[in-house]
Protein backbone atom coordinates (compact mmCIF):
# COMPACT_ATOMS: atom_id res chain seq x y z
CA UNK A 1 0.00 0.00 0.00
CA UNK A 2 1.76 2.81 -1.30
CA UNK A 3 1.86 6.63 1.12
CA UNK A 4 -1.60 7.87 -0.92
CA UNK A 5 -3.78 4.66 -0.23
CA UNK A 6 -2.11 4.60 2.98
CA UNK A 7 -3.91 8.43 3.51
CA UNK A 8 -7.48 7.34 1.79
CA UNK A 9 -7.70 4.01 4.11
CA UNK A 10 -7.11 6.23 7.02
CA UNK A 11 -9.20 9.16 5.97
CA UNK A 12 -12.15 6.35 5.79
CA UNK A 13 -11.68 4.45 9.31
CA UNK A 14 -12.03 7.66 10.65
CA UNK A 15 -15.26 8.40 8.67
CA UNK A 16 -16.47 5.03 9.21
CA UNK A 17 -16.12 5.25 13.10
CA UNK A 18 -17.08 8.64 13.45
CA UNK A 19 -21.02 9.76 14.06
CA UNK A 20 -24.04 7.77 14.11
CA UNK A 21 -26.38 6.74 11.54
CA UNK A 22 -30.05 7.80 12.31
CA UNK A 23 -32.81 5.02 11.35
CA UNK A 24 -36.26 4.71 12.69
CA UNK A 25 -36.64 2.68 15.75
CA UNK A 26 -39.35 0.41 17.20
CA UNK A 27 -41.01 1.22 20.66
CA UNK A 28 -39.57 -0.38 23.42
CA UNK A 29 -41.89 -2.64 24.41
CA UNK A 30 -41.40 -4.64 21.07
CA UNK A 31 -37.51 -4.35 21.46
CA UNK A 32 -38.25 -5.78 24.98
CA UNK A 33 -40.77 -8.43 23.16
CA UNK A 34 -38.00 -9.09 20.71
CA UNK A 35 -35.49 -10.33 23.08
CA UNK A 36 -37.59 -13.14 24.50
CA UNK A 37 -36.43 -14.44 21.14
CA UNK A 38 -39.80 -16.56 21.11
CA UNK A 39 -41.43 -17.04 17.35
CA UNK A 40 -44.56 -16.63 16.85
CA UNK A 41 -46.86 -19.91 16.55
CA UNK A 42 -46.25 -21.65 13.08
CA UNK A 43 -43.16 -19.63 11.95
CA UNK A 44 -39.11 -19.00 12.51
CA UNK A 45 -37.94 -15.73 13.52
CA UNK A 46 -34.73 -14.37 11.37
CA UNK A 47 -32.64 -11.60 13.78
CA UNK A 48 -29.77 -9.07 11.46
CA UNK A 49 -28.01 -7.66 13.92
CA UNK A 50 -25.17 -4.72 13.95
CA UNK A 51 -23.37 -4.58 17.52
CA UNK A 52 -19.97 -2.87 16.27
CA UNK A 53 -19.28 0.46 16.63
CA UNK A 54 -17.06 1.14 13.37
CA UNK A 55 -19.19 2.49 10.57
CA UNK A 56 -21.87 3.74 12.96
CA UNK A 57 -21.60 6.71 10.07
CA UNK A 58 -23.32 4.83 7.69
CA UNK A 59 -26.85 3.36 7.47
CA UNK A 60 -26.76 0.23 5.27
CA UNK A 61 -30.27 -1.58 3.46
CA UNK A 62 -31.15 -5.02 4.15
CA UNK A 63 -33.00 -6.72 1.51
CA UNK A 64 -34.62 -10.48 1.90
CA UNK A 65 -36.07 -12.09 -1.02
CA UNK A 66 -35.84 -8.62 -2.68
CA UNK A 67 -37.68 -6.47 -0.32
CA UNK A 68 -36.06 -3.50 1.23
CA UNK A 69 -36.91 -4.74 5.08
CA UNK A 70 -34.71 -1.63 6.43
CA UNK A 71 -31.36 -0.19 7.06
CA UNK A 72 -29.03 -1.29 9.81
CA UNK A 73 -27.05 1.58 12.54
CA UNK A 74 -24.23 0.18 14.88
CA UNK A 75 -25.53 -1.71 17.54
CA UNK A 76 -28.97 -2.33 16.00
CA UNK A 77 -31.06 -5.55 14.89
CA UNK A 78 -34.04 -6.18 12.42
CA UNK A 79 -36.11 -9.16 13.66
CA UNK A 80 -38.37 -10.76 11.36
CA UNK A 81 -40.57 -13.37 11.97
CA UNK A 82 -41.25 -15.39 8.85
CA UNK A 83 -42.69 -18.82 7.57
CA UNK A 84 -40.47 -21.75 7.19
CA UNK A 85 -38.74 -21.97 3.80
CA UNK A 86 -35.87 -20.95 1.80
CA UNK A 87 -34.75 -17.14 1.90
CA UNK A 88 -32.00 -15.10 0.03
CA UNK A 89 -30.51 -11.92 2.50
CA UNK A 90 -28.77 -9.33 0.31
CA UNK A 91 -27.12 -6.04 1.24
CA UNK A 92 -25.62 -3.36 -0.86
CA UNK A 93 -22.35 -1.21 -0.71
CA UNK A 94 -19.69 0.84 -2.46
CA UNK A 95 -17.65 -2.34 -3.10
CA UNK A 96 -19.56 -5.17 -2.85
CA UNK A 97 -22.88 -6.94 -2.57
CA UNK A 98 -23.51 -9.64 0.11
CA UNK A 99 -25.83 -12.22 -0.11
CA UNK A 100 -26.39 -15.48 1.98
CA UNK A 101 -28.46 -17.93 1.62
CA UNK A 102 -30.44 -19.38 4.92
CA UNK A 103 -33.37 -22.21 5.79
CA UNK A 104 -35.87 -20.68 8.36
CA UNK A 105 -37.46 -23.27 10.53
CA UNK A 106 -40.62 -23.30 12.46
CA UNK A 107 -39.81 -22.44 16.12
CA UNK A 108 -36.27 -21.70 15.52
CA UNK A 109 -34.31 -18.27 15.74
CA UNK A 110 -31.77 -18.02 12.67
CA UNK A 111 -29.11 -14.87 13.43
CA UNK A 112 -27.15 -12.82 11.20
CA UNK A 113 -24.01 -10.43 11.25
CA UNK A 114 -24.68 -7.62 9.06
CA UNK A 115 -21.18 -6.23 9.27
CA UNK A 116 -19.82 -3.17 7.17
CA UNK A 117 -15.73 -3.44 6.29
CA UNK A 118 -13.26 -0.86 5.69
CA UNK A 119 -12.20 -0.81 2.03
CA UNK A 120 -9.49 1.11 0.03
CA UNK A 121 -11.12 3.38 -2.36
CA UNK A 122 -14.72 3.34 -2.05
CA UNK A 123 -15.69 3.62 1.82
CA UNK A 124 -16.49 0.17 3.19
CA UNK A 125 -17.61 -3.19 2.16
CA UNK A 126 -20.75 -5.09 3.76
CA UNK A 127 -20.53 -8.76 5.11
CA UNK A 128 -23.65 -11.14 6.15
CA UNK A 129 -22.32 -14.04 8.12
CA UNK A 130 -24.48 -16.51 10.25
CA UNK A 131 -23.95 -16.27 13.82
CA UNK A 132 -24.40 -19.21 16.41
CA UNK A 133 -27.22 -19.37 18.79
CA UNK A 134 -25.28 -17.96 22.04
CA UNK A 135 -23.09 -15.06 20.08
CA UNK A 136 -26.41 -13.94 18.30
CA UNK A 137 -28.56 -13.40 21.53
CA UNK A 138 -25.36 -11.87 23.08
CA UNK A 139 -25.85 -9.23 19.83
CA UNK A 140 -29.22 -8.48 19.80
CA UNK A 141 -29.61 -8.05 23.77
CA UNK A 142 -26.32 -5.54 23.30
CA UNK A 143 -28.44 -3.54 20.59
CA UNK A 144 -31.88 -1.97 19.93
CA UNK A 145 -34.84 -3.18 17.53
CA UNK A 146 -35.46 -0.98 13.98
CA UNK A 147 -38.70 -0.61 12.99
CA UNK A 148 -40.06 -2.40 9.77
CA UNK A 149 -40.34 -1.16 6.74
CA UNK A 150 -42.27 -3.77 4.89
CA UNK A 151 -45.01 -5.38 5.77
CA UNK A 152 -43.88 -9.11 6.69
CA UNK A 153 -46.52 -10.97 5.26
CA UNK A 154 -45.16 -9.77 1.76
CA UNK A 155 -42.03 -11.75 2.33
CA UNK A 156 -42.46 -15.34 0.96
CA UNK A 157 -40.41 -18.37 1.11
CA UNK A 158 -38.36 -18.72 -2.58
CA UNK A 159 -39.83 -22.02 -2.35
CA UNK A 160 -43.55 -21.08 -2.28
CA UNK A 161 -45.58 -21.19 -5.56
CA UNK A 162 -44.66 -19.55 -8.87
CA UNK A 163 -46.84 -16.54 -8.55
CA UNK A 164 -45.23 -15.51 -5.45
CA UNK A 165 -41.47 -15.33 -7.34
CA UNK A 166 -42.66 -13.34 -9.95
CA UNK A 167 -44.15 -10.87 -7.20
CA UNK A 168 -41.30 -10.40 -5.49
CA UNK A 169 -39.22 -10.19 -8.45
CA UNK A 170 -41.29 -7.29 -9.58
CA UNK A 171 -41.31 -5.82 -6.05
CA UNK A 172 -37.61 -6.27 -6.24
CA UNK A 173 -37.48 -4.42 -9.50
CA UNK A 174 -39.36 -1.09 -7.66
CA UNK A 175 -36.78 -1.37 -5.24
CA UNK A 176 -33.73 -1.17 -7.78
CA UNK A 177 -35.33 1.97 -9.61
CA UNK A 178 -35.90 4.15 -6.76
CA UNK A 179 -32.49 3.36 -5.24
CA UNK A 180 -31.31 4.31 -8.76
CA UNK A 181 -33.13 7.56 -8.54
CA UNK A 182 -31.59 8.36 -4.95
CA UNK A 183 -28.17 8.15 -6.86
CA UNK A 184 -27.55 4.63 -4.38
CA UNK A 185 -26.84 2.48 -7.11
CA UNK A 186 -25.20 3.12 -10.69
CA UNK A 187 -26.94 3.25 -14.01
CA UNK A 188 -24.40 0.31 -14.80
CA UNK A 189 -25.55 -1.85 -11.21
CA UNK A 190 -29.53 -0.86 -12.06
CA UNK A 191 -29.05 -2.81 -15.65
CA UNK A 192 -27.26 -5.21 -14.29
CA UNK A 193 -29.45 -6.41 -11.74
CA UNK A 194 -32.75 -5.47 -14.08
CA UNK A 195 -31.22 -8.06 -16.55
CA UNK A 196 -31.70 -10.72 -13.85
CA UNK A 197 -34.90 -10.12 -12.31
CA UNK A 198 -36.65 -9.53 -15.69
CA UNK A 199 -35.36 -13.01 -16.37
CA UNK A 200 -37.67 -13.91 -13.55
CA UNK A 201 -40.41 -12.09 -14.98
Amino acid sequence: MNKFHRCIFVLGCLAMIAGCAQVPMAPEPADIEAKKFSPPAGKGSLYIHRHETLGGSVAIPVFVNGINVGQTAAHTYILLNLVPGSYTVESNAPENTARLNIKIKQGENTFIWHEPKMAILRGFRVGLTLSDQEEGKRAVLDSKRIAMSEFEPRILPLDANPASQTDLSASRLREITKLRSEGIISEQEFQDKRKELMEKL
